[in-house]
This record gives C-alpha cells, sequence and structure tokens, in this order.
C-alpha cells in the first residue's frame, strides 16, 4: 500500500514542473513571436 503513494510523490513534482516549464515557455515565446 505503501508503493503507489511513494510513486505519486515522485511523479507529481515532475509532472508539475513540466507543466510550469511549459507555461514559462510559452509566455515568454508568445510574445516574442508576435
Amino acid at each position: 500500500m505503501n508503493e503507489p503513494v511513494t510513486k505519486l510523490k515522485h511523479t507529481a513534482p515532475i509532472s508539475i514542473g513540466i507543466m510550469l516549464f511549459f507555461v514559462t515557455f510559452l509566455t515568454i515565446i508568445l510574445p516574442l513571436s508576435r
């Protein structure tokens, strides 16, 4: 029962980091491409 919880703790920050990186990337690139 402990394994899925630890797996979630390891994958959640990664997916959040990718999402934040993608959002910041779009926020920086979109104004420049105009």
